[in-house]
């Protein structure tokens, strides 16, 4: 395994050149990089008995009480997700203000999509997410230049459960949109830029649900999602007339986190989840059993390419707490451009979930 260190106590959300943004107990913690000014603090918007509960970690991951995500929209403005709303903070101007309520039911996205060089511009999407019991159409939200957020797509009813990932594929100028999560739901749709066409490229089975994709020359490698199958990092061929599709990497369980070096290399995390075949949702919550595509209480960072291989680099032991109230063993990435460290955020593991490591990457061919 290679080399890690914890660099804060605080989780990192995201980071610029300028400017790095942690989140702890409630609140947001602006530090300027290179610099020894004192760090801003920025109170997330709660309600009263919420903010009485923050500094309770297990209690602030059985509510949910810190941002799903953050990113940098400019130097000097990020947008996050936090309790069924997405935010804009001006670091600056120093001003927070709610750009979109999700709708009912809908904590937050589970990522955002955010590209800056779609022919020559920048948009920013996220598709909803939520425990959609009664089989209810699934939108895909667009922000424009003025902050405001419109659908620019619906599934239909019965067609998807909800989304997990959107990405832009610079090559074939689209959208790979990820769904799940049972077999007629879980697909990989492509979209053309203005969304008016959307059709399945994959679509039907378990080794198609996924919440990480990576478009490169010759077609995708995505990683799979799925707690009772067994999970793959896989290649769709789509070179030749004929779509093929590979197998690259077994890994040790699902992944939902991932992300892409400055260099090309993927990092991808491994998460600890229950067993919920068979299972109502709510009962699932309460479950120590892991799924059958869960083959280790640890949760891993797994690196590597098409070219070289891919190899884990880190792993951390879940804690003592139920995997679905308390959530998923698992590492987030934050917003920024990874080079040969990798900073990861352990979430319900053993001894650092909530804080921020470091881990020195050893570049080379892999034989694992």
């Amino acid at each position: 395994m290679n080399c890690y260190r914890k660099i804060s106590n605080h989780r990192l959300l995201c980071e610029n050149k300028k400017y790095s943004i942690y989140c702890h107990a409630g609140k947001l913690y602006v530090h300027k990089n290179n610099c020894l000014e004192k760090e801003m603090i920025i109170q997330i918007p709660m309600q009263r008995k919420k903010k009485a509960i923050v500094g309770f970690r297990f209690l602030e991951r059985l509510f949910r009480l810190e941002p799903r995500f953050a990113y940098f929209i400019s130097e000097d403005c990020i947008l996050f997700s936090f309790q069924g709303a997405m935010y804009h903070y001006s670091i600056e101007r120093e001003e927070l203000k709610e750009e979109v309520r999700y709708r009912t039911g809908m904590n937050n996205p589970l990522m955002l999509c955010c590209n800056k060089n779609i022919e020559g511009k920048t948009r920013i999407l996220f598709g909803e997410y939520w425990r959609n019991s009664k089989n209810e159409e699934v939108s895909i939200f667009e922000r424009n230049i003025d902050g405001k957020w419109y659908k620019v797509y619906t599934f239909p009813s019965n067609t998807v459960y909800h989304i997990h990932y959107i990405t832009y594929d610079s090559i074939r100028k689209c959208f790979w949109i990820l769904t799940g999560d049972l077999n007629k739901e879980s697909a990989i749709w492509k979209a053309d830029l203005m969304f008016d066409t959307v059709t399945p490229l994959l679509q039907g089975k378990q080794v198609y649900r996924s919440c990480f994709i990576v478009p490169n020359e010759n077609g995708l490698v995505y990683a799979t999602d799925s707690p009772n199958e067994n999970n793959y990092i896989f290649f769709i061929d789509l070179s030749k007339k004929r779509m093929e599709i590979k197998k690259l990497y077994e890994m040790p369980g699902p992944c939902i986190y991932g992300k892409v070096t400055n260099k090309g290399e993927m990092v991808i995390a491994t998460s600890v989840e229950p067993d919920s075949s068979g299972l109502n949702k709510k009962l699932s919550l309460f479950s120590h059993k892991l799924g059958k595509g869960v083959k280790s209480k640890n949760s891993y960072i797994i690196y590597g390419s098409m070219e070289h291989g891919f190899k884990k680099v880190m792993e951390l032991k879940k804690d003592i707490f139920m995997m679905g109230l308390f959530q998923f063993g698992n590492f987030y990435f934050p917003d920024y451009e990874i080079s040969d460290r990798i900073k990861a955020c352990p979430i319900a593991l053993e001894k650092y979930d909530g804080k921020t490591l470091e881990i020195i990457i050893k570049r080379g061919k892999i034989n694992e």
